[in-house]
């Protein structure tokens, strides 16, 4: 049933928690006698009986299916986890019939499952909608929720359903508090009158909390109650209030706020450590010092709560790690201390009381896993601690194992030595210890550092078993020999290991070993290829395969007898393509190159279905644009839904989307399709890729526009013809003018170059709506540039609801509304006196309207030097200037000599253009993947590449960047990444290009509108 706008403009409080208005969508149906007496005496009875089972009838009866069996499968199930397809099978014959005569059973167990049970019964809505409308005052509040969810899923959002949901808020069925969230603004004066109701439950009251929708905003009008609420006579209301508040965005003042919190707290009440998280939350948190101070107070008593998690909670600065350092020192917490601030970004400092502390802990093994971490983020104090411990053969083997392992850093997937030359040295020794685990784990720390002098092959192998130390088995997999010769050596010993021993594939890393690092090895490559043969799941990608292996894998698929020859094939296509388009993480045009591989052909037209579809898609990487193969892929999309599943369905998309204009003569059967559930989606997807070619589906879509659940499929595909389907706008607008979302139908009727002014009307309806309001502000600026909407932005900028100024301020950081002299002044009010979360958007938003570029640029340059806070946030507006933003040059300048600020200077510097050239040097450094100022410091290549795209919009004025792009251009085998490269020195000098043979690139494709949001 489609969904129905619900609009309503009283005021909803706490009274909207007993109403029962009549249904807006049913009426109400004479009820049938029920055992009221019963009902009153035990409501919710069923519900709350614990052993069901005493009653439960025999497997015989219930296989017969008498009567008292046939009720004991409705009564017994809890909904929400049983399949309502296989229950209404177990209830036996006529169900339907069956639900009916139960609905107002006097077992509120037995109604409410048969309420529910409703929907997919089969009842007719209306019917079933009267039945839900009368419990909706049940007196179990369980079947209230029921009865509740389902009238929402019909479609109902009266005030009486929001009100029912609300009463059971605290109900564990997740579908409750989700049904609150669809109902959105209108939601939010009965949540909060329930959180501030002293008469309430606990339960309720807490429960309400979580029910906003992710993202509510505090300055919402309903919300000023909870404000108020902060000064309240009852403590447990103050602080309901508070951690409600601290759960919504864009608080103005936190002051009050955080002194509910502080005094919880303080008291050390049962709240304390939901204070302490909801305070932590607020970065930056108000006045830092006053609440470390408090939360020191805290872990220094002698009998606190939830120490590790309080001092997971403490705002790190250098010099509260001195204080905590003291506690340390003294013996308050070691352990927890330990393993909290054992980071190299905040860790203790380096003290002898702290070092001798660390060392006590190890050879007491009190703690000893957090105190070695500790000490190797310590710096040379710490790792020489380490070293010391390490050669201690008094110590238990955990200690000196630990104290090995922590010699190295982990980053991300790897390890980095912290260790010198000199301390390598002294640390291979322990590569003979007597302690097998001792020399492993040093075997292990050599590896991760690089080290090639050693063939420590044997004890690599010996950390693999299986009967290895924990921590050197978890990390074996990790150390990977740098000595090609060495790691050939690994390989070459798995290799055997393999052969004689037989483990489950799908649990055996070592083929993804091979698969990396077998290239030498045609033995290590056959054995990955019969494992992926023999149903691996290997989910090999190009990153994680070697050439070799590539190549045996080609040619194993060239064998009409080789087993899982299909499953060889997806393998392959996997690894030439990601996401079912060309990978650009290999050199895929090299293997496309050599041809298909032998018999690919002839496999395409087996009558082995899954053989046929794996090698029709890799045919379509040699022959994208064959009819033959072209047709197959179509065919795919059109196959029955049982003779192909939806992973064929969606390659065959992606593979025909690339195809364009040649798949204009498939668009009658691509129509066709649309008539199918299981096929609309792949058709549309491609139909909508040809654009107004695709003008002959025009008649399905306006098909499908009347049902709800198609509707936006169909407007995607209206919005793809363009202004050609114009005969459909006045559908568009008669089915979509009552959606609760109209950006769709706002969209579609722009692309089609429709009339709006009905849905100006519609919005000019909603936006005078208290509740409706927000959404309809949101949704209006996809009539922009067409129809002048920045008044409406002005009035939100300039009214009293926080939220409207909220949402007004992140529509202006995405569009341009054409009216710079209202909107520029009202955000730079917002810069000087908005809350954080405003002032950042309107940073932003300046950088979007344009029309006042003095007054802008100005104020943007202040900002960028002046307050740490915004700085990157108007770098960034600068950029969106171009050329009129020439005086924040130096500043960027600067920036990019930095290890942090680099990218967003290296973005907006390209924005900036020609003014911008004494740049040039520096984002060739970059470009070249070495940093100008620090070379040891590697540059990530996503600012290498940026560095790249800014370089070519400074045109020929970054001439001598040349050399440098070339080199990159020749040395990269990606294809993604040579245009990129190509496009750059085109820009700056085509002749240059010209001269060295490097092919002018296409031109970036514009982002296609229905996929904008």
């Amino acid at each position: 049933m489609p969904s129905k706008l619900f609009s309503i403009s009283i005021t909803l409080t706490a009274a909207v928690l007993v109403a029962a208005f009549p249904c807006v969508t049913c009426l109400a149906e004479d009820t049938q006698e029920t055992d009221q007496a019963t009902k009153a005496a035990s409501p919710c009875a069923g519900f709350e009986e614990d052993e069901r089972d005493d009653y439960r009838p025999s497997d015989e009866a219930i296989a017969r299916g008498d009567a008292k069996a046939r009720y004991w499968q409705l009564s017994h199930p809890t909904f929400r986890y049983v399949n309502s397809d296989r229950w209404l099978a177990n209830l036996g014959p006529e169900p339907q019939k069956y639900l009916l005569q139960h609905v107002d059973d006097h077992n509120a167990k037995a109604r409410a499952n048969a309420i529910y049970l409703l929907q997919p019964a089969g009842v007719p809505d209306d019917q079933a909608c009267n039945i839900y409308q009368k419990h909706l005052t049940d007196p179990c509040r369980h079947v209230q929720a029921v009865a509740a969810v389902r009238m929402m899923q019909q479609g109902n959002r009266s005030a009486e359903v929001l009100a029912a949901l609300v009463r059971n808020v605290d109900s564990d069925w997740y579908d409750v508090r989700d049904g609150i969230r669809e109902f959105g603004h209108v939601a939010y004066a009965p949540l909060v009158a329930v959180i501030l109701d002293s008469e309430q439950p606990m339960q309720i009251r807490n429960r309400a909390q979580s029910a906003f929708p992710y993202g509510a905003v505090a300055a919402n009008p309903a919300f000023r109650p909870l404000f108020a609420a902060l000064d309240s006579e009852d403590p447990t209301t103050r602080t309901l209030a508070a951690f409600t508040l601290t759960q919504l965005q864009d608080i103005d003042d936190q002051q009050r706020l955080i002194e509910v919190l502080i005094d919880q707290i303080i008291q050390d009440t049962e709240y304390a450590s939901d204070a302490i998280s909801a305070i932590w939350r607020q970065q930056p948190v108000p006045d830092p010092d006053s609440y470390n101070a408090i939360l020191l107070q805290r872990i220094a008593a002698p009998d606190s709560r939830d120490i590790k998690f309080t001092l997971e909670h403490l705002i790190v600065s250098p010099s509260l790690l001195q204080k905590i350092a003291t506690l340390f020192e003294k013996g308050h917490h070691p352990s927890a201390i330990a393993q909290v601030f054992c980071r190299e970004d905040n860790c203790l400092p380096a003290t002898p009381g702290v070092l001798g502390r660390l060392e006590e802990m190890i050879r007491t093994q009190h703690g000893t896993a957090e105190a070695t971490k500790a000490l190797g983020a310590m710096g040379p104090k710490g790792i020489q601690t380490l070293l010391k411990l390490a050669f201690d053969t008094s110590l238990p083997t955990d200690g000196r194992v630990l104290s090995i392992f922590h010699l190295s850093e982990q980053l991300g997937g790897g390890f980095q030595s912290r260790l010198t030359e000199e301390d390598l040295d002294r640390l291979a020794t322990l590569l003979d210890d007597d302690n097998p685990e001792v020399a492993q784990m040093t075997a292990l720390v050599l590896t991760f550092a690089k080290d090639t002098s050693h063939d420590v092959t044997s004890l690599l192998l010996a950390a693999r078993s299986a009967d290895a130390y924990p921590l050197n088995h978890r990390h074996a997999h990790d150390a990977l020999p740098t000595n090609p010769q060495h790691l050939a050596k690994l390989v070459d010993a798995l290799v055997d290991q393999a052969r004689e021993t037989k483990q489950e594939d799908n649990d055996d890393t070592r083929f993804y070993f091979f698969a990396k690092h077998g290239g030498h090895s045609e033995a290590a490559c056959d054995l990955v290829i019969d494992a992926i043969a023999h149903n691996w799941e290997s989910n090999l990608d190009s990153s994680d395969v070697n050439d070799l292996l590539v190549a045996r894998l080609r040619n194993a698929i060239a064998r009409p007898d080789v087993p899982g020859r299909a499953r060889l094939m997806k393998a392959y296509f996997d690894i030439l393509s990601v996401d079912f388009h060309l990978n650009d993480d290999i050199d895929v045009a090299a293997h496309l190159g050599q041809g298909p591989p032998a018999g690919l052909k002839k496999a395409s037209e087996s009558s082995d279905r899954e053989l046929s579809q794996n090698a029709m898609l890799l045919r379509s990487l040699y022959e994208p644009t064959s009819p033959e193969v072209v047709e197959a892929l179509i065919a795919m999309l059109d196959s029955p839904e049982d003779e192909t599943d939806s992973d064929y369905q969606y390659a065959a998309m992606y593979r025909l989307n690339q195809l364009d204009e040649r798949l204009i003569p498939f668009v009658p059967r691509l129509a066709a399709m649309l008539d199918s559930p299981t096929k609309r989606f792949f058709a549309s997807s491609v139909l909508e890729t040809l654009g107004p070619q695709g003008a002959g589906a025009e008649e399905k879509y306006r098909e499908l526009l009347d049902n709800e659940e198609t509707f936006e499929l169909a407007c995607r595909g209206l919005i793809a013809i363009g202004p050609e389907a114009i005969s459909a706008a006045g559908k568009v607008w008669e089915n979509g003018k009552s959606r609760e979302d109209l950006k769709i139908v706002a969209v579609t009727l722009r692309s089609l170059e429709a009339d709006t002014s009905e849905l100006q009307n519609e919005f000019g309806r909603r936006l005078a709506d208290p509740y409706l309001k927000y959404d309809a502000l949101e949704q209006l600026v996809w009539l922009a540039p067409d129809v002048p909407i920045a008044d409406r932005y002005v009035e939100a900028l300039r009214g009293n609801d926080g939220e409207m100024k909220l949402i007004a301020l992140e529509i202006l950081t995405q569009v341009d509304v054409a009216s710079p002299q209202e909107i520029v002044p009202l955000l730079i009010a917002e810069i000087e006196s908005g809350s954080q979360m405003r002032r950042e958007l309107a940073v932003q938003g300046l950088g979007e309207q344009h029309g006042l570029p003095e007054k802008s640029i100005s104020l943007l340059l202040q900002i960028m030097r002046n307050d740490p806070e915004l700085d990157i946030y108007a770098s960034f507006s600068l950029g969106d200037f171009g050329e009129a933003a020439a005086a924040a040059v130096p500043d960027l300048i600067a920036d990019l000599k930095q290890k942090e600020m680099q990218l967003s200077a290296i973005q907006v510097l390209g924005k900036i253009g020609p003014p911008a050239h004494e740049s040039v040097p520096l984002l060739t450094s970059y470009a070249a993947g070495k940093h100008p100022v620090y070379p040891e410091s590697e540059v990530d290549s996503w600012d290498q590449y940026e560095a790249i795209e800014s370089l070519g919009h400074f045109g020929p004025v970054a001439e001598s960047a040349l050399p440098t792009l070339l080199s990159e251009y020749r040395s990269t085998k990606f294809p993604d990444s040579r245009e990129i490269i190509a496009r750059s020195i085109y820009q700056i000098s085509p002749s240059f290009a010209a001269v060295n043979g490097i092919p002018r690139p296409p031109e970036p494709q514009p982002v296609r509108m229905q996929w904008s949001w």
